[in-house]
């Protein structure tokens, strides 16, 4: 190998060192208590549970495992839900960090389902159930197709309430409590 080969080989090799030794280290920066409760939130209403159970606290990891977690929180054949949950927001509105724990006000927006399923079991239209399958799936469609029309028309009605979240500074970071 030529000498002024080996001089770009050995300069190359300590110049990938030196940059590598800029570089961030990966380790993602501590999250503020605001940007741990949006990560649990985003987690939350995006259907995610288990990205959402890694943002709780240990106490509340360690008082309830993953799958009973999941289990309380199982979206499984809520098609009507998931496309209403879809609909929600939120907004945090002030954050107070009093040493190791933070109280996160936030504005949370959902549809009313008090509503649509009061407007979906029969206050929008009149009609009974029979004996007969087949008049009951038309009543039905006539229904659920009477609230669609209605809410393409004006819109989902949403409910709106401030809810408080407790979060805790651990060794890793802020974590959410789900102790009130």
């Amino acid at each position: 190998m030529r000498a002024s080969t080996l001089k770009i080989l050995c300069f190359s090799l300590l110049l990938c060192i030196f940059l590598a030794s800029c570089a961030p280290s990966g380790a993602p920066p501590q999250a503020g208590p605001e940007d741990t409760l949006r990560g649990y939130l985003d987690a939350v209403l995006q259907g995610r549970f288990e990205d959402a159970y890694a943002y709780l606290s240990s106490d509340d990891r360690a008082a309830r495992s993953l799958p009973d977690y999941l289990a309380v929180r199982s979206e499984e054949g809520s098609l009507v839900a998931r496309l209403l949950a879809a609909k929600a927001s939120y907004r945090i509105k002030e954050v107070v960090v009093t040493g190791d724990r933070a109280r996160c006000d936030t504005e949370v927006t959902i549809p009313d389902f008090k509503k649509v399923l009061r407007e979906i079991d029969g206050e929008s239209l009149t009609g009974t159930f029979t004996e007969s399958n087949m008049e009951n799936l038309s009543l039905v469609r006539r229904k659920i197709g009477y609230v669609e029309a209605k809410y393409k028309r004006e819109g989902v009605p949403m409910k709106t309430v401030v809810e408080s979240f407790l979060l805790v500074k651990e060794k890793d970071g802020w974590r959410v409590s789900l102790e009130r």
